[in-house]
């Protein structure tokens, strides 16, 4: 990618983990002439701040730990424009300056809250929906080239088998209030696109892990959660009773069948800019940036399982083989448990249609790999 001389993008959830990384690399391909970050200030540190924060954290993950070329300086905006959902001056207003006449802008939306808990399903939809309905209408004014939108491959829900790149059908179920609400964001893009002609593409990514490069992450959520959860779960039984697991296994509930779909956090980006390299052709679409070759979720546990020296786990496909212990793990995996017992395949049809697949080479994250990346996470955070 070469720099558009006047091309300008903004960016919501650049602060975020994936968010940040595309932010990384719009800067190091010169993919654009001014990439302005939408952000608000937090725990008193200006918004601003935050942006050249999570910058560095990017760039470390990243494996460059040099200083910011001079020139990105000149190329970064932030626009503290407060709650997404409730700008005090309306967004399209605070980010008009920064579009020059005749010049192209694209926008890229990656701001959400990610919680599946019932108990914050006020703090989702607001954060999710209420402020996507005002960064469309800011895009419009804007006259965007395209509004990127940043979605879940799960708005599948309780669906299986194979899973197309399309809205809908609507799941008769979802497995969370997180996945509920990312599908009615995904129908808001396409019902306001077609009200206003707002051109569009969704972006679907699987469970996002660490850098493919370094294996390093600064995110805790996802498969990272997972991986905290069960490591404080093993230390606080064996802290008791040191040889607790000697004699016993550690009883898992899955299917077997499951599969768990990985997908390096510089993957998801690379797609993500080749889909839109690829031009107008891509626009109206799905993509799923989501891994060709889905790990087995039982090798996937072997793999978690050895990272954090548990002796042996045995997986069961009853609730009633589960022992004392293994019920209270169960019961601390409630809100992941839905994604023990999954099989999808998510196609990639319009991702191989516009080339974007050259930057995902096949069998991307296989049982050795999956280790390597979990003991980076244990290295930085234990």
């Amino acid at each position: 990618m070469t720099t558009d001389p006047g091309r300008s993008v903004f960016l919501t959830g650049g602060v975020g983990y994936l968010g940040s990384h595309l932010a990384l690399r719009l800067l190091e391909s010169s993919a654009c002439a001014r990439l302005v970050f939408v952000a608000r200030a937090r725990d008193g540190i200006s918004a601003e701040s935050r942006v050249w924060q999570s910058l560095r954290i990017a760039r470390d993950v990243a494996g460059d730990t040099g200083e910011f070329p001079e020139s990105w300086r000149d190329r970064v905006r932030t626009v503290d424009c407060g709650d997404l959902a409730h700008p005090p001056l309306g967004l399209a207003q605070a980010l008009q300056p920064f579009v020059q006449v005749g010049t192209s802008v694209e926008f890229y939306h990656c701001a959400a809250a990610v919680a599946f808990s019932e108990l914050q399903e006020g703090a989702v939809w607001n954060n999710n929906l209420s402020a996507l309905e005002s960064v469309l209408t800011a895009a419009l004014a804007l006259r965007c080239a395209a509004f990127n939108h940043v979605s879940t491959a799960y708005v599948a829900g309780d669906r299986q088998g194979n899973l197309i790149e399309s809205v809908g059908p609507r799941p008769a179920h979802f497995n969370n209030i997180y996945e509920e609400s990312k599908y009615a964001c995904e129908e808001q893009v396409v019902a306001f696109s077609e009200a206003t002609a707002l051109p569009y593409r969704i972006h679907r990514p699987s469970i996002i892990i660490g850098h493919s490069r370094t294996r390093r992450t600064s995110s805790r959520a996802g498969l990272y959660y997972c991986l905290d959860i069960v490591r404080r779960f093993y230390q606080k039984v064996t802290f008791g009773e040191a040889a607790f697991f000697r004699n016993r296994h550690l009883k898992v509930l899955l299917d077997s069948d499951a599969t768990l779909n990985l997908i390096p956090v510089d993957i998801v980006v690379e797609e993500m800019l080749a889909i839109e390299a690829a031009g107008v052709g891509t626009l109206g679409k799905v993509f799923h940036q989501t891994n060709p070759a889905p790990l087995a979720l039982v090798d996937a546990v072997a793999a978690l399982s050895h990272t954090l020296g548990i002796p042996e786990v045995t997986i069961v496909g009853s609730e009633s083989e589960l022992g004392i212990v293994d019920r209270i793990f169960h019961k601390k995996m409630k809100l992941l448990n839905p994604y023990l017992s999954r099989s999808s395949h998510f196609d990639r049809t319009n991702i191989i249609a516009c080339g974007a697949d050259r930057h995902h080479p096949g069998g991307i994250v296989d049982s050795a790999a999956l280790e390597t990346y979990a003991s980076a996470y244990l290295s930085d955070f234990r």
